[in-house]
């Protein structure tokens, strides 16, 4: 299989199925599966002890990693110390269910306040993620996804100042208009995990809807600096993910980056 530095990724749910269904159908076209536990009231229902076994065993036969996608509802910002508590509870709640997978990564949001104080959401983030920092092994576990509803830059005190992880959300950085690539230059040092999804009138479309110059540029830059964390396909159907695999497949091809093995076919 292609060797590259970095690990090719999809979420849990490219066919509308359970987690260890979506894992089983996965392990032979990715190298590692997000899994997405946006909801810490289910967590036990998603993730029985038979269930955790199972995933950790087809780890185990696949080479395969997992990360994690921590629950969406957080307000680890929020003025109000116990709605802070009541996150980073849901939080730990997750993380001590899924530790025994060993996971890569912990990919969190950090949802912008209804108020515009940043800088007292900034210092309330910090507090709360230097806390969830312990609990998952260390900050650089801990990646901070950048989000569609602010700019990126209301992270550069947090990033600068910590040692926490970043998951770079190129598809957040399309929606903007923006260029993902000054991004990934400049955060390269810290990020652990990168989420690729197109945009087309709604976000996590695949790639499909992006010029191919622009994601050849951006693949290019990325192996160029021997990125060696997990580029996830955040797709949420079996097309939109397949169209966008084969896309990267194509990129590897005209890159002459694929290592072939005597019987290898890489489908």
């Amino acid at each position: 299989m292609n060797r590259l530095a970095f690990r090719l990724g999809s979420t849990s749910y490219v066919y509308p199925a359970d987690i260890l269904t979506n894992v089983k159908h996965l392990a032979a076209h990715v190298d590692d599966i997000q899994l997405l536990l946006y909801q810490a009231d289910s967590i036990n229902e998603l993730l029985d002890k038979d269930t955790l076994t199972t995933l950790k065993q087809l780890a185990y036969n696949n080479a395969l990693t997992y990360t994690v996608h921590l629950p969406l509802d957080l307000k680890l910002g929020n003025e109000d110390y116990n709605i802070r508590i009541q996150s980073i509870k849901k939080i730990q709640k997750v993380i001590e269910k899924v530790k025994v997978l060993n996971p890569f990564a912990y990919t969190i949001h950090l949802n912008a306040n209804s108020t515009n104080d940043w800088n007292l959401w900034q210092k309330y983030c910090i507090e709360s993620l230097k806390y969830i920092a312990n609990i998952c092994g260390g900050p650089q576990m801990l990646t901070i996804e950048n989000m569609p509803d602010y700019a990126i830059e209301r992270l550069d005190p947090i990033l600068n100042d910590y040692l926490f992880g970043f998951c770079l959300d190129v598809g957040h950085i399309w929606s903007h208009k923006q260029d993902p690539i000054p991004y990934f230059k400049k955060w390269k040092n810290c990020i652990r995990v990168i989420h690729l999804h197109g945009i087309q009138k709604r976000d996590h479309a695949s790639i499909e809807h992006i010029p191919r110059k622009e994601i050849y540029n951006l693949l290019d830059i990325i192996s160029k600096h021997n990125f060696n964390g997990v580029i996830t396909l955040e797709l949420f159907s079996e097309k939109d993910f397949f169209i966008s695999k084969r896309i990267i497949d194509e990129w590897l091809l005209l890159s002459n980056k694929i290592i072939y093995e005597q019987g290898f076919s890489y489908e």
